[in-house]
Order: C-alpha cells, then structure tokens, then sequence
C-alpha cells in the first residue's frame, strides 16, 4: 500500500516489523513460498502524520462440527478518533464470509480465505473513539471436532479484521489491538 502524501508509518525498535505468512500445500510435492515487501525511509520533514496498525482478532473462536454455517461475531471500540486508509481479512480454509462494519457501514467483505483482496478508501472513513468495529467469520466444519484458534490453515480457524489507519496517537504503540 502506497500511504497518501504526508503520511507514513513508524517501526518501533520495540515493536519491529512481522509478516504472518501460510502456506497450505494439497499436494505431495514440496513447494517454496516467497513474499517480498519493499519499505522506504522518508526524507527529514516529509511525514507529517503517522500511519497505524488495527489488528482485532477473536482468538476464542470455536466452531461447532455440525457441517452447516456457522458465524462467530466479535466487536471492539476503536481506542482512538481514526480515518481508515485500508482494510482487509484473515480467515483459514473452511471460512466461507468475512464481513466487518463500523456504525451500519460494510468496511469490508469478502467470501475468499486465501489472497483476500485489500479494500483502499479514498477517501479514507473516519471513526469517532469509541465506536465498535464488528467483524464476522463463517465456517463450515465438517470434520468430526470443533475446530478452534490455531496456525494451521488446514485444521484450525482464525477471524482477523485489519486495518490500516492515522493519525496515530503514540508513535511508540502504532496499533491498536483487541483480542476476544
């Protein structure tokens, strides 16, 4: 993502810079996973607001092993006044919808788990402190056990809303998280 004039994101040393990546082989050949991200260093007075991170998971998901749809809904308050510049999701391989909402607003959509799409606003939307994002996962499991929060893409679930954001109120702490 390219941030909009003025606008560009600090890594603290405290925090450094992580890709969460998955890979899910179907076959019996080894194959070899390759992700390239290119970063650049702005000039002296360049940045004039930051660029931050939301990153709202339900780590206490479970789905029931019923082989029918079945949506886990989570919702928590942005911690901070926001104006989204993008967004997108994190699912595992029996997901079949993600849908995120602020204030009756769809923020982003999506039926695929892997290589969803990322959604830029332009112009970006602003959320108020306080107000709730809720997001929502559908499964389908039809193994014979719940399946739960996990890294696996194959045998676990996760529902991830992510976004990215400014201004950002503490440059030492750029994302804001919760966890259900």
């Amino acid at each position: 993502m390219t941030y909009p004039p003025g606008i560009g994101a600090t890594i603290p040393t405290s925090i450094g810079f992580r890709m969460n990546m998955h890979y899910l082989n179907t076959g019996a050949t080894p194959i070899q996973g390759q992700d390239r991200i290119t970063m650049s260093v702005a000039r002296s007075g360049v940045v004039t607001m930051h660029a931050g991170t939301i990153f709202y998971q339900q780590i206490s998901i479970q789905i029931p092993a019923t082989g029918q749809p079945y949506t886990a809904t989570a919702s928590c308050n942005v911690a901070q006044d926001v104006n989204l510049l993008s967004a997108d999701s994190h699912m595992h391989k029996r997901a079949t919808a993600f849908v995120a909402t602020a204030s009756g607003q769809t923020l982003y959509q999506t039926n695929l788990w892997a290589d969803p799409t990322l959604t830029v606003y332009t112009p970006p939307i602003h959320l108020a402190s306080g107000t709730p994002i809720t997001w929502s996962c559908t499964y389908v499991n039809e193994t014979s056990s719940p399946l739960t929060f996990g890294e696996s893409a194959a045998s676990n679930v996760m529902c991830i809303y992510q976004g990215t954001f400014y201004p950002v109120a503490d440059v030492n702490n750029p994302i804001l998280n919760c966890a259900q």
